[in-house]
């Protein structure tokens, strides 16, 4: 009795090594998940981004990338296939891969099933939903895959099967690919204010009404604006001095408080506002996404996520020019590398500042061309360093005309 206890034991024991051996005969783990082979459309090998390396963002796709993956495998024979799907959710269940039910696609043929090996997978059938049939998509030819997806997960899965079932056997394994192909929305509150031969572009930053993933700004400007609406500005002229400055509504009054005979007028100008370019409308790319102008328009860039003000001085190599007008639009980039759309362009004429109140007002000044009320001690404290800079100036000039 004892030695047939021990035999029954014993089969046991190898009847469960067995099964246990059968089950674990075909297996697959892909060794570069964390650190995934990028390969251009002429198979050199890409250098990713430092800001999510791993994600597939639309230029990835429009340029047709592909992913090489390193995978080693086991238990492979002549009644056995080993397959790559890809989907958004679990391609493991056959209802996920066939029917009316099925989410998930083929975006490469069957592996070979040596003990390593490695595989190259066009971006785009990665992300074309073929969603009928088991053939193997083909999407390299399709930019149009590559429009307009939101912040979403693709994965790979990787799966054994035996002769003609439909359930995986073995052990399989996943990779996960990140894709942002939508770009940010337009950069909102955009202003362009004149400088001495530069423009002073601001717009609103990460979290104050602007885009919510910023990781650089790019300005767009152009020279030959095809129109540009008239701008308005109030001139206030004084009277008694004959002074005349911008005014931003404060009061004209002397230092009684009593009207100095100051005088508002509306002039309409040119060389402000919103207009329009030929250079600097949006366009549409291959895969449909909006695109952007030629590089010879960019005039600045910004990188990070904290700014919201950009000083443009120069155009295609060229310095700015005061007097004239030029467009210019922003576009914002995310951090995964995607070019939102441009904005409206706005019209601004750079130029030489000379006025006085202008200077006043810049270092604190608040009230208008004609009067001192209003105005607190701190501001006329902090103009004693511009009228002696620009008593500085006034010397100098007297100087070279005296020689």
């Amino acid at each position: 009795m004892p030695r047939f206890r021990t035999l029954f034991a014993s089969l046991l024991v190898l009847a469960v090594f067995f099964v246990a051996g059968r089950a674990s005969a075909q297996s697959i783990s892909v060794n570069n998940k964390t650190s995934l082979v990028r390969l251009a459309a002429d198979g050199s090998i890409v250098t990713k981004r430092q800001i999510n390396p791993e994600a597939v963002n639309y230029a990835d796709c429009l340029a047709n990338q592909s992913i090489q993956i390193s995978y080693v495998a086991s238990g492979a024979d002549g009644l056995k296939t080993l397959e790559v799907w890809a989907g958004q959710q679990d391609c493991k269940p056959v209802a996920a891969r066939s029917g009316t039910t099925q989410q998930c696609w083929r975006p490469a043929g069957n592996l070979p099933g040596a003990q390593t090996g490695t595989i190259t997978i066009p971006i785009r059938n990665i992300l074309k939903k073929r969603v009928t049939g088991s053939d193997v998509v083909d999407a390299t030819n399709d930019p149009s895959v590559c429009k307009d997806i939101a912040l979403s997960t693709y994965s790979l899965y990787f799966m054994w099967f035996q002769g003609t079932g439909t359930e995986p056997v073995g052990t399989s394994d996943q990779v996960d690919i990140p894709v942002k192909t939508q770009g940010p929305s337009p950069l909102s509150g955009l202003t362009v204010a004149p400088g001495n031969t530069r423009l002073i572009v601001t717009f609103a930053a990460t979290g104050e009404a602007g885009v919510t993933d910023q990781q650089g700004v790019r300005v767009y400007c152009d020279d030959k604006p095809t129109s540009k609406a008239p701008t308005t500005r109030n001139v206030v002229t004084c009277a008694d001095t004959g002074t005349s400055t911008e005014d931003a509504g404060d009061a004209e009054v002397d230092a009684s408080g009593v009207d100095a005979g100051c005088t508002t007028t509306t002039e309409t100008t040119s060389g402000g506002g919103e207009c329009s370019s030929s250079a600097l409308l949006p366009v549409t790319q291959d895969g449909g996404a909006p695109g952007l102008p030629d590089e010879k328009y960019l005039c600045a860039q910004l990188g990070g996520n904290t700014g919201s003000r950009v000083v443009v001085e120069n155009i295609n190599g060229a310095a700015l020019e005061n007097d004239k007008t030029y467009a210019v639009a922003v576009a914002s980039v995310d951090s995964y590398g995607n070019v939102g759309g441009l904005g409206d362009p706005t019209c601004a004429t750079p130029g030489a500042t000379t006025d006085f109140w202008q200077l006043y007002r810049d270092s604190g000044g608040q009230a208008g061309g004609c009067s001192s009320e209003g105005a607190p001690i701190g501001g006329l404290v902090s103009m004693i360093p511009v009228l002696g800079a620009i008593a500085a100036v006034i010397r100098r000039r007297v100087r070279r005309t005296e020689k």
